[in-house]
């Protein structure tokens, strides 16, 4: 992606011609000038058109160092999902729901109890050996769950 104050390069006219609303996804390689991956860098895309949102992964966030209860409260208007996966901090690896650093439970609960119009999306990446991928699968969902109760 070219960074410059022109949102030509980021399809905002393309956007604001068809009425799109156009969601970038980080990742984690924030040092990376041509990623989408930093707060800067969003925050750069946004002031591009009313018509870009991020669909904020915060397990890629976190691994890039990023504060992902900062960032969903101060741009929750623009965040269109949430990608839910665990991450340890540094690049760290992908691990098990609640074995991380990723605040899960804050940002879940946060969307939750200010009733934002944000899906929250499982992305399953971490694969528990002792489970089946159903497997694996229901326990992400009931661990949601146990949060929201």
């Amino acid at each position: 992606m070219k960074r410059s104050g022109s949102s030509k390069y980021a399809n905002a006219p393309v956007c604001k011609k068809y009425g799109i609303k156009a969601a970038w996804y980080p990742h984690d390689k924030d040092q990376d000038p041509n990623e989408v991956a930093s707060a800067a860098s969003m925050e750069q895309l946004l002031a591009m058109s009313p018509d870009f949102a991020i669909n904020l992964d915060i397990g890629h966030f976190v691994a890039g160092n990023g504060d992902a209860v900062g960032f969903l409260k101060k741009h929750h208007a623009r965040i269109s999902h949430l990608h839910i996966k665990d991450r340890r901090r540094d690049h760290g690896p992908r691990v098990l729901l609640g074995t991380g650093d990723t605040p899960i439970t804050e940002c879940v609960k946060l969307v939750r109890d200010n009733k934002w119009p944000i899906m929250v999306i499982v992305e399953r990446e971490f694969a528990d050996p002792s489970r089946t991928s159903l497997e694996q699968t229901r326990w992400e969902l009931n661990y949601l769950r146990g949060i929201l109760a």
